[in-house]
């Protein structure tokens, strides 16, 4: 599915199943997303595998098909 942030369309796919949200770090810098530092956390990926995080966002807004959603931070 296709929505936009901040203005810009991005493919973003949804896990119902997921506990946490992802943004890819590239996107988050074009942004100029306020990123914070996360050391430590970690998070497995869909082979099991498990993955550094970067940092978090506190807060994003996301437009999904025409309503607006507030992304929390973990």
């Amino acid at each position: 599915m296709k929505d936009k942030i901040q203005g810009h369309e991005f493919q973003v796919l949804i896990d119902g199943g997921s506990l946490d949200s992802f943004i890819h770090p590239r996107i988050a810098k074009f942004l100029n997303l306020p990123i914070e530092p996360a050391p430590g956390f970690r998070a497995m990926v869909g082979n099991f595998e498990m993955m550094e995080v970067e940092g978090c966002i506190p807060t994003l807004e996301v437009n999904m098909q025409g309503d607006t959603v507030v992304v929390p931070q973990v």
